[in-house]
């Protein structure tokens, strides 16, 4: 993450790569991670916190309301505490966010 390209940004490009779909946004109204619901009914979330690590767990779940439901779920962040069989009732693809890379 290149602390100096604009969060919204971020936000738009991964939208855009993983959906193919114009970045909409305003959809953060609903859930401050929430980034929008693809016309293939997927949820997408960047969890993001520029000084802190962020977690998938039980609690980031219930966190979500009812408005932002979908069919399946995308979602970013720096660590995922669910099990394999957690996601996969959910309908849950992680994604870890890249935070550090090694300098060369």
């Amino acid at each position: 993450m290149n602390p100096e390209v604009p969060l919204e940004r971020v936000r738009e490009y991964i939208w855009f790569t993983e959906t193919g779909e114009a970045y909409q946004p305003g959809e953060a109204d609903m859930h401050p991670d929430f980034l929008g619901r693809s016309a293939s009914n997927t949820a997408c979330f960047f969890a993001f916190n520029a000084s802190a690590p962020t977690v998938l767990d039980r609690d980031y779940l219930k966190s979500i309301p009812a408005a932002c439901a979908a069919e399946s779920y995308l979602i970013y962040a720096d660590i995922c505490l669910l099990t394999d069989r957690e996601l996969a009732a959910h309908n849950i693809a992680f994604r870890k966010i890249p935070r550090d890379i090694t300098r060369l």
